[in-house]
């Protein structure tokens, strides 16, 4: 496996060990020749979900170069859409938003040691970079200025799988958010009212999520800017 394969599933592997299911994902990688019959039923003998995920990731990680595509298409197959966005090289992905000021500068000029790492284009950085440096309030008025554009394109369901798998929303508020609403705009309308009664480094966790799940568009969108 790739070296910036294994810092990935560093980087997120407590989301990995919380969310994945084992059970499902090695009959997928049984069928995609990731795994040997004999290291599936090893797994899948641990005594609980954690310890299981446990156990694949670090098996996975022994496996071959093709492992890595394997297991970010063994989540898709299980419904783990937010946790394989988690995986993908070509998104903006970081374990936090709360970076310090040289950080800001690398992300808002193009430079800096993250350049290649982290590739937004570039309204998507200069919309971070300005959100990043709003306080609680003004994110929130930028967040209610938008609020129509917000209900009417938002996909509630992957930001909240994505805020869930980031421990940043349980999921018990993603199941009120999105059952009980009927229509999409309405999911949209109770993430937005969720996220005005949070703080500041929650609210920059849903902006993250945007740009995981590809919906930068609306964080430019909430920063005043247009995306490219």
């Amino acid at each position: 496996m790739k070296e910036e394969h294994l810092d990935l599933l560093d980087t997120h592997r407590f989301e990995l060990v919380a969310k994945m299911d084992p059970d499902d994902m090695v009959d997928f990688l049984i069928s995609a020749k990731v795994l040997t019959q004999r290291q599936a039923k090893d797994i899948t003998s641990k005594p609980d979900t954690k310890t299981k995920n446990r156990a694949l990731l670090d098996q996975l990680r022994e496996s071959g170069e093709n492992a890595f595509e394997a297991l970010v298409e063994a989540l898709t197959k299980t419904d783990r859409h937010a946790l394989a966005k988690l995986l993908s090289v070509e998104d903006p992905i970081a374990p936090s938003l709360v970076k310090t000021d040289s950080d800001r500068d690398g992300a808002a000029t193009g430079s800096g040691s993250d350049v290649g790492k982290k590739p937004f284009f570039t309204n998507e950085a200069a919309a971070l970079n300005k959100l990043q440096n709003l306080n609680t309030t003004q994110l929130k008025d930028a967040l209610n200025r938008q609020l129509f554009e917000i209900c009417r394109s938002l996909m509630a369901q992957e930001l909240c799988s994505y805020l869930v798998a980031y421990g940043t929303m349980t999921d018990y508020n993603r199941q009120v958010i999105l059952t009980a609403s009927r229509t999409q705009y309405e999911q949209n309308q109770e993430l937005c009212s969720y996220l005005n009664k949070k703080d500041k480094s929650e609210i920059l966790h849903f902006i993250d999520g945007l740009l995981a799940t590809g919906q930068g568009n609306i964080a430019c969108l909430i920063a005043g800017f247009k995306s490219q």
